[in-house]
Parts: C-alpha cells; structure tokens; sequence
C-alpha cells in the first residue's frame, strides 16, 4: 500500500470494514400462460443475508486496525429457500394487474411459508449458509491470499413429477419468448 493513492486507501478502507444487511427477499414468477388449466407459480425467499467484517475469531468488529495482514470477513444467509406450486388456486398478477394487498401476500410467504392459505412446494427447503472469508494481504508467497469456508446445515432438496415438468415447461416457454424477442427486434 505504500505505493497507493488516496482512492486505493479509500477503497480498501471501506472494504475492510464493509457490512451490510439485507432483510426480507421474495422473489415470485407466476405463470398463467404455459399451461392455462395449471397456474404455477416459481419462486426464491431468503430471510437475511448479511456480510460483516469480523476478527479472528469471527466476532463482528466496527473497525479493521491498520497494519493488519489479513481480513477476516463473513456472510450469512438465513432461511434461503426455493418453491415451485404447481397449482395454484389464485395468482398475484392477474389480467395485468396486481392485487391490492399483494405486498402482505409476499411478506406472508416469507414468514409463514404460505401465500393465499397455500402452502409453498418447496424444491429446497429453508436453509442456513455461512461462507468465512479471510483475506491475506501479506506479500508471503507460502500462505494464500484468499481462503473460503462454506457451512451448510440441513439442506433438504425434493422435487415432485409435477414440479419437474412444470421447471422444464415454464424453462422452454422462456426460451421460445427469448427467440421471439429476438426476431422481432
């Protein structure tokens, strides 16, 4: 660092004491079109996912002292999770408009597993991540100058018939509206 200008200083500063939080992710793709007598809807929630700059001993920290030779960083990802309903009863987005309480629909599939009294189909089942991260910024050519570490604790995966068939049709779908985006542009 002794040769860098004050944006690299700034730049790895800001890097070695980076976090950040994000909370309540639900992403949904509803799909009416593929199979009119089978709405389906596919969809991704994740609780929390958060990166902090740690210790050693992964402990949070508000500051990285100067002079240290590694960066200790970790990211968690809480209750990540992917569904695929094969059949659903009432969907969000209907003859291009949304429902009005659709938002507390969204918020309830995220904390009760359930949007509309349907429960959601999971493929993956909630699961925890931590991913730790250490950052060598030493110039020691024997040690590494990144090592990662996942943890993943209690992934189930299951995937229906109904399920498989409704990825690989809702898949060729998107392919054919991509091919038809294509020649009409």
């Amino acid at each position: 660092m002794e040769n860098g200008g004050f944006l690299e200083t700034l730049i790895t500063t800001v890097m070695n004491n980076l976090q950040i939080y994000i909370r309540g992710i639900h992403i949904r793709f509803e799909d009416s079109i593929t199979n009119a007598d089978s709405p389906r809807a596919l969809g991704l929630c994740i609780q929390t996912i958060s990166l902090e700059t740690t210790n050693s001993k992964w402990k949070p920290i508000l500051s990285q002292q100067n002079g240290q030779t590694s960066v200790y960083q970790i990211v968690k990802i809480d209750s990540a999770s992917f569904y695929c309903n094969t059949m659903c009863s009432t969907l969000l987005y209907t003859n291009k408009t949304m429902v009005s309480d659709w938002q507390d629909k969204m918020r309830s599939g995220l904390n009760n597993f359930n949007i509309n009294e349907e429960p959601l189909e999971f493929i993956l089942k909630p699961v925890v991540l931590k991913i730790k991260i250490i950052v060598n910024k030493s110039n020691e050519v024997r040690v590494p100058k990144l090592l990662v570490d996942f943890v993943l604790q209690d992934a189930a995966l299951q995937m229906s018939r109904k399920q498989f068939v409704a990825l690989v049709e809702t898949a060729e779908f998107m392919k054919l509206a991509e091919i038809n985006r294509l020649i009409n542009s």
